[in-house]
């Protein structure tokens, strides 16, 4: 679970050795924010220990139930009407601004998955979909909020408007979308989706069915699967 508080950024896990000692894992990139955790709401918090290079540098370990407890106490100290302003009171202006960037790549996750045709190619939509989500997962935050934002339907958003959404060059959005077609294109990743598409238009094939129809049904869909199929498709 992430947590987002005025006093600091938290990742709670439950680790194997978690499981039989009855504790949590709290981990954080900034040592001084489970420090804050410890003395405003967690007293009863280990040690805090410097992982070194893993996902999140520092860690501490506590009882899930006053885990349980100081997340409570957190939701019961919430007075203000805006998260931000209370971050830049309490961590600075600067804390906020790197809050603020996590806001605007969550503000672009879609309110519900486009939903697949239902026909006999459904199924075989539905994989090869299904196939293009599971390797975006595969990439950065970052980098999937800015593809999801250039494949957008019904034409998707120009370098300029996804520029000024991330304060960035168009160039700069350029570059980011250019590495992250190499990444998709590697084998390692589209090697699936590639047999996907194959396997949906071999079936085409076999019903007679116009390529060129399919992939508009593709690209009403989703933008992101149509760069796929536009790739793979012979």
């Amino acid at each position: 679970m992430w947590l987002i508080t005025p006093i600091g950024f938290f990742s709670i896990v439950e680790k194997p050795e978690d499981q039989k000692a009855g504790t949590l894992t709290i981990c954080s990139q900034v040592h001084a924010d489970l420090e804050r955790l410890r003395e405003f709401y967690l007293p009863g918090m280990s040690e805090v220990v410097d992982n070194g290079g893993s996902d999140y540098r520092y860690g501490a370990k506590a009882r899930r139930a006053e885990v349980s407890g100081a997340v409570a106490k957190i939701a019961n100290d919430i007075q203000y009407a805006n998260f931000k302003d209370e971050v830049v009171e309490k961590q600075g202006e600067a804390r906020a601004a790197f809050y603020g960037k996590v806001w605007e790549l969550l503000s672009q996750l879609p309110d519900e998955p486009p939903k697949p045709p239902t026909d006999e190619f459904g199924e075989l939509i539905r994989k090869a979909h299904e196939t293009y989500l599971s390797i975006l997962e595969t990439i950065t935050l970052r980098e999937r909020a800015i593809w999801c934002l250039r494949f957008s339907k019904p034409y998707g958003k120009t370098l300029e408007a996804i520029g000024i959404k991330f304060q960035l060059t168009r160039q700069r959005i350029s570059q980011i979308l250019q590495k992250t077609s190499r990444k998709l294109r590697h084998p390692s990743r589209s090697e699936a989706i590639r047999t996907a598409i194959e396997e949906l238009c071999a079936v085409a094939n076999t019903k007679n069915m116009d390529l060129d129809e399919l992939a508009s049904r593709v690209h009403a869909l989703d933008n992101g699967l149509y760069f796929f199929f536009r790739l793979f498709r012979d």
